[in-house]
């Protein structure tokens, strides 16, 4: 089955300079497939450039013993020192000991040198959030938005087994995007995405009152026809499947799987 494609605007009147093409495909747990970014696709939705588009990257560290080595530090000469090396440590384990039967209240009381220093726990999974505000010209338009709201919401989901519907699920689609100018030509991702790697779709928030007030769009067809929201905000917010790494080689932002299987990926891969 072909994907499902949706493209706001419908017609481009030159009043749109930059886009966002949003892909999702089918989860794969091959490594080279879940770098370009799944396999089977499932939906394809070209938007404008959002007028806020937010990456959020964060690093975690935890305190803990120094990695640095004490030997190496000291050297020959230092391991040597009466002050610095063995004499020292024991220096240090009697100064610990007398320290507690002095009297004197004047004399500083010493306590262990604190080693710890904060050490690389992980790189925490990039978030991205993109805003959107869509307002329908026509009837068309209101579908048009419908729709691709509805589809954000329905494929950041699980997906129902083909064979097992009642005891399995599939993981949830894989997301790319990348940024085009008006004739589809592609922007450096470096410059506009940020170099996104395949990300879930882990927060949808959609708005169909979103003008202030509850307005709606009719057919003209009379009483029977279907109204539609005037206007939709919509938010996603996705978040990378895996952890990425900064290759030196390329001077490039790359994900695990990417190094791993050697995959040349430079933005979303049309299929």
């Amino acid at each position: 089955m072909a994907a499902q494609n949706f493209s706001f605007p419908p017609t481009n009147d030159g009043d749109v300079q930059l886009f966002l093409k949003f892909q999702c495909k089918r989860y794969s747990v091959r490594r080279a497939t879940k770098a370009r970014g799944g396999s089977v696709p499932f939906l394809k939705v070209k938007l404008p450039m959002p007028p806020n588009m937010v990456a959020t990257s964060a690093l975690s560290f935890a305190k803990d013993a120094t990695i640095e080595s004490t030997l190496a530090e000291m050297g020959f000469g230092g391991i040597l020192s009466p002050t610095r090396g063995i004499g020292g440590i024991i220096s240090s384990i009697t100064t610990g000991a007398a320290q507690s039967f002095r009297r004197d209240p004047k004399k500083a009381f010493q306590v262990q040198m604190d080693t710890g220093e904060m050490i690389f726990n992980e790189a925490v999974s990039r978030v991205f959030q993109f805003n959107y505000q869509l307002v329908a010209k026509n009837y068309q338009e209101a579908q048009l938005i419908s729709n691709i709201a509805a589809a954000f919401e329905g494929y950041a989901l699980p997906r129902t087994s083909t064979t097992l519907k009642r005891f399995r699920m599939e993981m949830p689609p894989i997301w790319t995007w990348a940024a085009t100018d008006e004739k589809g030509n592609p922007l450096p991702n470096e410059h506009w995405t940020g170099q996104n790697k395949p990300a879930f779709l882990q927060n949808v928030t959609v708005d169909r009152t979103s003008s202030g007030g509850v307005y709606s769009l009719s057919d003209g067809t009379g009483t029977s026809s279907t109204l539609l929201p005037l206007s939709t905000s919509i938010a996603l917010q996705f978040v990378e499947i895996e952890p990425n790494l900064f290759d030196a080689d390329s001077n490039s932002i790359k994900s695990r799987s990417q190094i791993i299987s050697g995959e040349k990926v430079t933005g979303l891969t049309e299929s």
